[in-house]
């Protein structure tokens, strides 16, 4: 079966390609014929837009922002 990785970050953050046995580690994994899905906590820019790198060039990702923590003033 056919590896397939992806790393979600915000454009607000270094565009890092991702690897598997390096940093920026792959955020989540699955084999062709296996899809898999995942729930994560992601920080994005404050247009919501979340930014998905592929580990391999055949890789389809669906991806939303369902919502969204405000920080602002809370951590000071």
């Amino acid at each position: 079966a056919s590896e397939r990785g992806v790393r979600f970050s915000s454009p607000d953050q270094n565009d890092e390609a991702p690897g598997k046995a390096a940093a920026p580690i792959i955020q989540f994994h699955a084999t062709s014929g296996s899809p898999g899905w995942t729930t994560q906590i992601k920080r994005t820019n404050t247009s919501a837009e979340l930014r998905v790198r592929a580990w391999t060039a055949t890789c389809t990702v669906y991806a939303s922002v369902d919502g969204y923590i405000d920080r602002r003033g809370r951590d000071d």
